[in-house]
């Protein structure tokens, strides 16, 4: 961990979901701010900041857009490095292949490509801060009161940089819950925020932890599941006094599982149209006879395992880049990996690479050498650089033109380097079908009806490093349950397909006999914890 001086004035509300966080922000300290502001709300993810923004419009809390945001925008926003090209995700993943066939370290190869990932970004501003803080005075300002919501979400050097913020606040208000930590793949862990409620200096809000979304055998269920947690904050969490239920059922196969799930849902939509409904799981395969099946019964969903990147757009995006930006050999190295060309020519490229990485690495110094690889007409619009407005209307970018006209910059290069957020809107949770989805990305939402599937020894949990991983895949379970506001299913199956199980690893599954491509798995312990 690193070493924090916690500032007197941070204050902490650690609460359980469900319990009305928002709604004490807004009456308890909302409302005692002089100038709004200069209030700043941070959040871990994009869906957070929707429901916060929500809920100040509703109240006519006159926060918007520009001073509530997620903390990955607030950082692009004071970035010091502004003249880099900050790599999304994919193309964060393209760069690090590169630097393994290459032979060369990720950083050095960002370095050379003036780009940066998003953690290299913030771990660099960091190290900057410590001897720039007339920079940082002027970036950040002054801040009345600096709002932190799910905390326990960000890794360890985002929450060096919340309490770097927290700095220039008169007063900073932290919120989340260490048991809701499930972001352990991006090494986000519930010892930063068990650290700061533990903390002397910092004042821990009291709160009723009444919990007014989930069904009070939810909430007694969940207690008893996290109650073989032992790194967490020992909290209330009290019911509510509403009516619900969980169904427990077991089925011998995927067939079978995917028959019981949609006809339950048809059962639901048949005698209440209104209700919202969930379908999570830990592992994609596991819902692919559902969706078959959801598919077969004409019944709506929405898969929000299929957010992928726009490939199409964005091949048009980096060519575009290539030809107005500056970032030509990154964007050179994004355009010939996504190409159709075959091995043999992706090789021939990597060696261009290779032959000029230890000498002269640019652009202009391999020119002559890739024309091959892009072609002789992108190279001469490079050279020509054509009216910006104009290439647009052609065919081949006309698609782009409604998605750059919503860009708010005075260039090609900027509106190019701005686009992102604007190509891959996100996929919406709709009241009106089954949402389907991750149980990491169910968090922040609910619905009446909850399905759960997946809840097999191997799958939750997957095999596990230790009490850490176990004790996560906990939180993970915790989390996917509070979902439900009337009614939660958890879905076991015996019979798994071999192509599956050898993703998962299969210690924890038993073939159905010699030979067989089939394995049989138990339920997961997790139900017994649950004491149900």
């Amino acid at each position: 961990m690193l070493n924090y001086v916690y500032k007197p004035m941070k204050k902490i509300l650690l609460a359980a979901p469900g319990t009305g966080k928002t709604t004490r922000v807004k009456k308890d300290f909302l409302s005692t701010v002089q100038d709004l502001k200069s209030v700043l709300v941070l959040s871990f993810t994009n869906a957070t900041i929707g429901d916060l923004l929500k809920s100040f419009a509703k109240d006519n809390i006159s926060i918007d857009e520009r001073n509530c945001m997620t903390l990955h925008s607030y950082a692009l926003r004071i970035n010091h490095r502004s003249e880099m090209h900050v790599l999304n995700t994919f193309e964060e993943k393209v760069i690090a292949k590169y630097a393994g066939l290459l032979g060369v370290e990720m950083d050095l190869l960002c370095e050379m490509l003036n780009s940066i990932t998003y953690d290299q970004m913030i771990t660099s501003f960091l190290e900057f801060a410590k001897t720039n803080p007339a920079y940082l005075k002027e970036k950040i300002g002054q801040i009345e009161l600096l709002i932190v919501d799910e905390f326990q979400d960000f890794n360890e050097p985002e929450q060096a940089l919340v309490h770097l913020i927290s700095e220039y606040a008169d007063d900073t208000l932290i919120l989340g819950d260490d048991d809701q930590c499930i972001y352990d793949f991006k090494d986000a862990t519930s010892d930063g925020i068990v650290a700061l409620y533990n903390e002397p200096t910092v004042e821990n809000i009291e709160h009723p932890n009444i919990c007014y979304r989930c069904p009070d055998v939810v909430v007694e269920k969940s207690k008893n599941l996290l109650s073989h947690n032992i790194k967490r904050v020992q909290k209330d969490w009290h019911p509510n006094k509403i009516e619900g239920e969980i169904v427990f059922e077991q089925k011998l196969n995927a067939s079978e599982t995917a028959s019981w799930v949609v006809d339950e849902i048809k059962a639901i939509k048949g005698s209440t149209p209104d209700a919202t409904i969930l379908l999570l799981t830990p592992v994609k395969f596991a819902i692919e006879n559902i969706l078959e099946k959801l598919t077969t019964a004409e019944l709506t969903y929405i898969n929000f395992f299929g957010e992928t990147l726009d490939f199409e757009t964005y091949k048009k995006i980096w060519r575009l880049r290539l030809i107005y930006g500056k970032y030509k050999l990154l964007n050179l190295i994004l355009i010939v990996e996504c190409s159709d060309l075959n091995d043999y020519r992706r090789g021939k490229f990597r060696k261009v690479l290779k032959r000029h990485i230890t000498s002269n690495f640019s652009f202009e110094s391999m020119k002559t050498e890739i024309v091959e690889f892009v072609g002789a007409d992108m190279m001469s619009k490079v050279d020509a650089q054509p009216d910006f407005d104009q290439l647009l209307t052609t065919e081949e970018w006309s698609s782009l033109a409604p998605i750059i006209e919503k860009v708010d910059a005075d260039t090609p290069e900027k509106k190019l380097e701005r686009i992102d957020k604007y190509v891959n809107p996100p996929v919406v949770f709709d009241p009106t079908a089954v949402n389907i989805m991750s149980i990491h990305k169910s968090k922040g939402l609910e619905a009446t009806h909850v399905f759960i599937v997946g809840m097999v020894d191997g799958i939750l949990p997957r095999k596990t490093d230790g009490i850490d991983s176990l004790e996560m895949q906990r939180r993970l379970l915790f989390v996917g349950m509070t979902r439900a506001k009337k009614k939660l299913f958890l879905v076991s199956t015996v019979r798994w397909d071999g192509k599956h199980v050898h993703q998962l690893g299969r210690d924890r599954f038993t073939p159905t006999r010699a030979g067989s491509r089939y394995f049989n798995a138990q339920t997961s312990p997790f139900i017994n914890e649950l004491k149900l």
